[in-house]
């Protein structure tokens, strides 16, 4: 297809991929250390800006992690209405 003009490329598996020397020369991933699984390999953005790059820094949230500063700085519940919650299964 290439050979006549049409754009188009191969499927690659995972393996493929992690290893392509195309996305390793684009920072493809990144690589992050999780406080539960250890360093993890990521996807990096997609896009490059110069001016403001964009960059992975941490790992995803863990389940709850950030409730404190949701629910009590930035919604201003008290403690015991986020302990609530909790009880109740309703944030974890």
């Amino acid at each position: 297809m290439q050979r006549n003009g049409i754009a188009a490329i191969p499927s690659f598996n995972s393996e493929e991929l992690y290893f392509s020397p195309h996305l390793e020369e684009r920072d493809f991933w990144v690589k992050v250390n999780h406080p539960v699984i250890g360093e993890q390999t990521v996807v990096a953005p997609p896009w490059k800006l110069s001016e403001t790059p964009a960059e992975i820094t941490r790992p995803s949230p863990l389940m709850g992690e950030h409730n404190q500063y949701v629910f009590g700085n930035l919604l201003s519940m008290s403690e015991s209405e986020i302990q609530n919650l909790v009880r109740e299964e309703v944030i974890y």
